[in-house]
């Protein structure tokens, strides 16, 4: 599993998605659930790395992920993807 976090400056309204390069622990699901509820301007997401590691996957996911209105139930239907 991979960690994504999606960053809408709040200045700019300019969006980033990264990845997060820490393995995927219990204790991160939870720091970043957290996070996300303090922070309006990031989400988080959990994707299969399988799914990242394809160049076409991730190009495809961070189009959608830059997109301004992202629900996490078409995140979901496309991409096996889990909001935090």
């Amino acid at each position: 599993m991979l960690a994504i976090c999606r960053r809408v400056d709040p200045y700019t309204g300019s969006i980033r998605v990264y990845e997060i390069s820490d393995n995927v622990t219990d204790e991160l699901i939870q720091y970043l659930h957290l996070r996300s509820l303090v922070s309006q301007n990031e989400r988080y997401f959990v994707v299969r790395r399988d799914f990242w590691a394809e160049p076409n996957v991730r190009d495809d996911i961070k189009k959608w992920l830059r997109k301004k209105d992202v629900t996490a139930i078409k995140m979901k239907e496309l991409f096996a993807m889990i909001e935090l």
